[in-house]
């Protein structure tokens, strides 16, 4: 393999090194976990909360909450706060009366956090919230007691059930109406919001449907987590971002909105108008340096005595449920630049498919890379011929580039004439690695954002795919180093790449005794599996775990072939 050649991959190498170099500035390293950071942007009032406790613990005396409303006050007699427990089958979920519908615990039942809870990444003090100009005046409803459609305080939805709620709210002789319809199956409920009476007491001619809180983490890598980390909105066919850089960011747009969603790395909330949509939004949120949130603001045309619907989605970045549920949604899903989308797409239902063969993903990805080393044999076939062949010819090679020294184009185009007629290709050796990287980002992108891998186990001490393997923190205090990970996958993986390299049928494009060429060798030989191993060390362990069997199939295709070619 020629310089050119050597230089190819280690550019290769250098855009694999730059990726989670470039995701580490533009994320800052977070000194906090999510789960105890508060939120003192502008946009979240600050209230009392109460997460996740019974109805006995949140009795209170008598109190008078007073709403401003032109001038007036409407004054409600409470006794308690009226908090209702969901259960179905994918959801936990506990609902108050405060605010007409605010999500105090989302509890997710087939996913875990790092501690073995069930994931929970709503905060519970203030999220779903409607807000409105009402006679020139902010009525903000997130801190009202409304009036509950029922006093039972657990529901059991079947799995083919449902269970609808009614929050009632009196505003000077007229009433605002939220209604909440939760399913057996899914992470979906309907909210209906209806403004009965009202006239043209609404200045704006709008009103807002908010999500007014940032969203959990649930992940050890909180790096990686937050660079993952943003709110999205989808305007006629395009796609809007806000992921904040600096301490306080917002964008604001116009027009037809089809939905707004705010996502963390594998955990997401939308919400979708479903008989007319938005007419505008505001996204906005803050970047501390420790924690990211970004928060949900939804503009909807306001008429009066007319239910508007929407679907609301609290629940896992599940491919396939949002597609399910808006086609559209599906663009949250980032698989990697565009080019490689399709392809990323691809090799996840692929593993879907053999996954519902093998139920164990680390087995999928073994026979994932076995089927890959088939589909590239008659290449690999080809380019390990053309090498033998081309060691056989070396003296003949050497011989050229001694007799038209002082003519380097007479001495190319000879040179070009004996690789054709051994069948050679100079670049051959790479041409199988090189096909594998359009491989390796898709499936970095899918161990990395898929939730069907996430904490997939595979055996032993690979309880969680989705991160590398760490059996050992080594704490160096070196600087640029800081703590190393022992992970034996990348040990193997180098391994097997020296074997690989040391059975190979290379042949040196030059005079041996060229120190450049001998510097050539020695870098193919060790440094590039020095440099594969510093590379994979940190990645998931299904990446490693993927490009380590492609090596260990490569050195037992190899060595079968040479046993072939040598018998004939």
């Amino acid at each position: 393999m020629d310089r050119k050649s050597i230089l190819a991959l280690v550019l290769i190498g250098v855009v694999i090194i730059l990726w989670p170099l470039y995701i580490q500035m533009v994320t800052p390293v977070p000194s906090l976990p999510l789960q105890n950071s508060k939120s003192d942007n502008n946009f979240l009032p600050k209230k009392d909360s109460v997460v996740g406790k019974s109805i006995t613990e949140v009795k209170r005396d008598s109190i008078e909450t007073k709403i401003a409303t032109a001038g007036k006050k409407v004054s409600e007699k409470l006794e308690v706060e009226k908090i209702i427990t969901i259960r179905t089958g994918s959801f936990t979920a506990k609902i108050s009366n405060k605010g007409g519908g605010t999500i105090r615990y989302w509890g997710l039942n087939k996913y875990h956090s790092v501690d073995g809870k069930s994931v929970n990444f709503v905060k519970g003090s203030h999220n779903l919230n409607v807000n409105l100009n009402y006679q020139n005046t902010n009525l903000n409803l997130e801190s009202a007691f409304f009036q509950a459609s029922t006093n039972d305080s657990i529901i059991e939805i079947s799995k083919e059930g449902k269970f609808q709620i009614s929050y009632v709210l009196p505003v000077d002789g007229k009433q605002i109406i939220q209604t909440l319809t939760f399913y057996g199956e899914g992470y979906t409920f309907d909210f209906d919001v209806e403004f009965k009476n009202f006239g043209d007491d609404v200045s704006s001619g709008e009103y807002y449907l908010q999500w007014k809180s940032g969203l959990v983490g649930t992940e050890k890598d909180i790096v990686t987590e937050q660079a993952n980390t943003q709110s999205i909105a989808y305007l006629g066919e395009e796609k809007e971002e806000l992921d904040p850089s600096e301490e306080s960011a917002e964008k604001k747009f116009s027009g037809t909105t089809k939905w707004l969603a705010s996502r963390t790395m594998y955990f997401m909330v939308a919400m979708i108008p479903l008989d007319k949509d938005g007419i505008g939004c505001t996204l906005s949120g803050r970047n501390s340096g420790s924690i990211k949130e970004n928060y949900l603001s939804l503009n909807m045309k306001f008429e009066p005595n007319r239910k508007d619907r929407f679907k609301f989605y609290i629940g896992p970045m599940d491919y396939d449920n949002l597609k399910e549920l808006n086609d559209n949604l599906t663009v949250l899903m980032e698989w990697g630049w565009a080019i490689i989308r399709p392809i990323s797409r691809a090799i996840l239902l692929t593993f879907k498919f053999l996954y519902g063969i093998i139920p164990n993903y680390g087995w999928v990805v073994i026979v994932f890379a076995l089927i890959v080393k088939i589909v590239l044999y008659p290449l690999t076939y080809k380019t390990f011929t053309g090498m033998r062949k081309m060691k056989e010819v070396m003296p003949r090679q050497q011989a050229l580039q001694k007799k038209f020294k002082d003519n380097p184009a007479k001495m190319q185009q000879e040179m070009m004439k004996l690789y054709k007629e051994a069948g050679y290709n100079p670049l051959s050796g790479c041409l199988p690695m090189l096909l594998q990287m359009p491989l390796l980002f898709p499936i970095y992108q899918i161990f990395s954002q898929s939730i069907d891998l996430r904490q997939a186990p595979f055996f032993g001490w690979i309880s969680d795919l989705s991160v590398p393997d760490t059996i050992a923190t080594l704490h160096t205090g070196l600087p640029f180093i800081g703590d190393f990970n022992i992970n034996p996958l990348p040990i193997v993986m180098t391994i097997f790449t020296f074997l690989q390299q040391k059975i190979a049928p290379m042949a040196p494009m030059g005079d041996a005794s060229d120190p450049a060429q001998r510097f050539n060798q020695k870098f193919m030989m060790y440094g590039m599996p020095i440099l594969f191993f510093f590379l994979f060390n940190n990645y998931s362990s299904g990446l490693v775990l993927y490009w380590t069997m492609f090596n260990v199939f490569t050195v037992a295709q190899q060595l079968v072939m040479e046993k072939y070619i040598k018998a004939k």
